[in-house]
């Protein structure tokens, strides 16, 4: 009697987990359930029920010259690093340091990401009839942009050697059976990630899991184009990569410079954090761009406010401009000597210029008001020159 009233108690207490699981499980395996903070937050999901809904557009531009440093002084160390690389690592530091940009929507609840996660596009080749498929790296908040490069050539290079991995199968798998059978299982894998009971194969097949979505549209000569957030999987921000151009920008002697630049589209999940943080978060991912070196350091909040490395690119800047003027002011000097010499004869401007005190300008002006073009007195001289 005893050993059924057991049996009773065990598969009652079996059925309250069940219950919890269903109605009250606060993790996902991918997942934990964020609490507390503003309440507002915790509504929005049943305002906003979609991340069609709940899309916000950001674009910034990034200046690509200390980046452009950066690579070609690790290349000369024999160390491989591309754009694309200092890109996904400023992400890593930047939701290592501003966790929010790290959470995601599921069954109206607020999640954060376990780990920090990223998927983008491989082609196997760079053709139309190229097949592609999507790499999904995962990194430690530890990892510095040394790290980052190592695992991200490793994942492309497991895609473009041609081996299928486990989404790959899993969608060749699916696409042999009937639309009805495809249909049902979609709909019971949604209703199960829906309350947090997805499992773990499809959570790693599905390439819609990530805490950011890359696109470099830049590889193709495309432009950064705002892309749509999925439904489907934990992925709440989108970020699209465009081609780097050159623009004239003013320089810090307020003359026109050429600067090479590159544009970013943000589209993220307003859901996630409200837009003060979204502001200062992007800000200070800006702030990792523009200087690469920091992504060296182990770690994060990261105190240092300018690296080593920016410090020599800016003096090899200031020094090349420094050269750039003093080259410029030498020909300016030539030219002016050049149509001294076509007025007073070569022997005449080398001894007058010699003579000159200040630059080039000053020279002109006293050429201009005190000498005596052949064939006209002083006076008319002036008249002529007043007249111009």
């Amino acid at each position: 009697m005893l050993s059924r009233l057991d049996e009773f108690e065990d598969l009652d207490r079996n059925l309250e987990r069940v219950r919890m699981a269903l109605f009250f499980k606060r993790n996902r395996s991918d997942g934990k359930q964020v609490s507390g903070g503003d309440p507002l937050n915790y509504i929005m999901p049943y305002l906003i029920r979609s991340r069609v809904e709940a899309q916000v557009y950001s674009t910034y531009t990034i200046q690509l010259d200390a980046i452009d440093a950066f690579i070609r002084e690790n290349r000369r160390q024999g160390r491989r690093i591309t754009f694309f690389n200092v890109l996904v690592a400023a992400l890593l530091k930047t939701i290592a340091e501003r966790p929010r940009l790290n959470r995601f929507i599921a069954g109206r609840r607020i999640y954060e990401h376990k780990n920090f996660e990223v998927l983008y596009v491989v082609k196997a080749e760079m053709s139309e009839a190229g097949n592609e498929s999507v790499a999904k790296v995962s990194f430690d908040y530890e990892d510095t942009i040394y790290e980052v490069s190592e695992k991200m050539a490793a994942s492309t290079q497991q895609v473009k050697s041609g081996e299928l991995k486990n989404d790959d199968k899993f969608i060749r798998l699916l696409l042999r059976m009937p639309r009805w059978a495809i249909r049902s299982i979609f709909a019971t894998y949604r209703w199960l990630d829906f309350h947090g009971m997805a499992p773990q194969a499809g959570i790693e097949s599905f390439p819609f899991y990530s805490s950011v979505f890359v696109s470099h549209l830049g590889t193709l000569g495309g432009n950064a184009a705002y892309h749509h957030l999925y439904e489907m999987g934990t992925t709440s921000i989108f970020l699209t990569i465009g081609s780097p151009t050159e623009v004239p920008i003013r320089g810090d002697d307020d003359q026109l410079e050429w600067s090479k630049q590159i544009d970013l589209a943000f589209n993220v999940d307003e859901r996630i954090c409200d837009g003060y943080y979204l502001v200062k978060s992007l800000r200070l991912f800006q702030r990792y761009m523009n200087d690469p070196w920091l992504l060296e350091y182990e770690g994060i909040n990261i105190n240092v406010q300018r690296s080593e490395g920016l410090k020599r690119f800016m003096a090899k800047k200031a020094e090349l401009r420094q050269a750039r003027l003093a080259e410029e002011e030498s020909k300016r000097e030539a030219e002016f000597e050049r149509r001294l010499a076509a007025v007073l004869g070569s022997e005449s401007a080398s001894k007058w210029y010699r003579a000159m005190a200040g630059s080039a300008t000053a020279g002109h002006e006293r050429l201009s008001t005190e000498i005596e073009l052949p064939g006209t007195s002083p006076e008319q001289s002036r008249e002529e020159q007043s007249l111009r």
